[in-house]
């Protein structure tokens, strides 16, 4: 478990980080993530965060793992 807590205000500075094609963010303690401005994202796993709010661009996206998120069916995308 890596317990990597990352402030919706620094997601922001992701977009230097644009071309990222694949992101691994599992087991860590995220609430809030906004990945849009990864434009060539294909694959993330954020399995086992406390994300209750996901962003996401999603035009090259082609998998996803998001399970084990806190509450039930409260996460938003």
């Amino acid at each position: 478990m890596n317990n990597l807590i990352l402030p919706a205000s620094e997601t922001l500075h992701m977009s230097v980080m644009e071309q990222l094609t694949h992101v691994d963010l599992r087991m860590n303690s995220i609430k809030e993530l906004d990945l849009r401005c990864l434009r060539a994202l294909e694959y993330l796993n954020v399995e086992r965060n406390e994300i209750h709010t996901l962003q996401l661009n999603g035009v090259q996206l082609k998998t996803i793992f998001a399970c084990n998120n806190g509450r039930r069916g409260q996460l938003s995308l």
